[in-house]
């Protein structure tokens, strides 16, 4: 067990919490994990893509415990994003070819959707809403960036303007 600590800080007194209770949390990440109501995802670089849940108690511990595995078999280098319960997230790094962004139900655990790229998906996907549509942005390396209508993960667009690692991001200023 942790100790239960308190910072001193200018204006206010923080604590830090302990956590009671884990079973062996995942290791392997290469994004960092994100978290959905009482879930935490984790991608992890043995294709599997893990659901926690988290609980707090009354004397601030945490307690995680394992819900479910999504196994698609390839090393997941993308932070998955979730839309009206199903997790996207690509698959494979630099060395993957021919790799696939996949969008898993996440009450029924099964397969929603797939596309598949000719190249492979090592940076991070973005939901967005452009005129009335959902779409997710994939980039895919060699393969260059795609905008797929949600839920199917349907092509829309494509371009490819060179080799696309990074991670989509959109400001409030930008446009698209």
């Amino acid at each position: 067990n942790l100790p239960l600590k308190t910072v001193h800080t200018e204006n206010a007194i923080k604590t830090i919490v302990k956590v009671k209770s884990f079973s062996f949390l995942p290791t392997g990440a290469f994004r960092s994990p994100i978290k959905s109501n009482d879930s935490v995802f984790f991608a992890l670089k043995n294709g599997e893509l893990q659901e926690w849940q988290t609980s707090q108690s009354n004397t601030n511990e945490f307690h995680f415990s394992h819900i479910k595995t999504f196994n698609i078999k390839n090393f997941i280098a993308t932070r998955p994003v979730i839309y009206n319960d199903i997790i996207y997230f690509g698959e494979g790094s630099h060395d993957t070819h021919h790799a696939r962004v996949y969008g898993f139900n996440l009450k029924t655990g099964t397969l929603a959707a797939h596309f598949q790229t000719k190249g492979h998906t090592e940076g991070s996907p973005l939901i967005s809403q452009i005129n009335g549509r959902t779409l997710l942005f994939a980039p895919a390396g060699k393969d260059g960036l795609y905008a797929l209508e949600l839920p199917a993960l349907n092509p829309i667009w494509h371009i490819n303007e060179g080799h696309l690692d990074a991670s989509v991001s959109q400001s409030r200023y930008s446009t698209i």
